[in-house]
């Protein structure tokens, strides 16, 4: 069990200021993003979106997972993106 010290429990995607001066926001349920331009946003909103359905998937919740834990499940959902761009 994770203690309460050491635990995830929403993960915060930031992005550069827009040059065309659009405030983005996406908040989901163990995730929010912020700023970034249209297509900077999307990527991160899209990856945290990713994240969340792994962890369905898994019949997690973020708060279940230690930093370590999150580490390694990110890990593995960029070598998932690796494999799924070499198709």
């Amino acid at each position: 069990m994770v203690s309460q010290r050491d635990r995830v429990v929403r993960i915060l995607g930031l992005g550069g200021l827009p040059e065309d001066g659009v405030l983005r926001k996406s908040i989901g349920e163990a995730f929010s993003v912020y700023l970034g331009d249209e297509n900077d946003h999307e990527g991160l909103r899209e990856f945290c979106t990713q994240l969340q359905t792994r962890l369905d998937v898994l019949g997690l919740e973020l708060s279940d997972l230690s930093p370590d834990q999150l580490v390694d499940l990110l890990d593995g959902l960029g070598a998932m993106e690796d494999t799924e761009c070499a198709s």
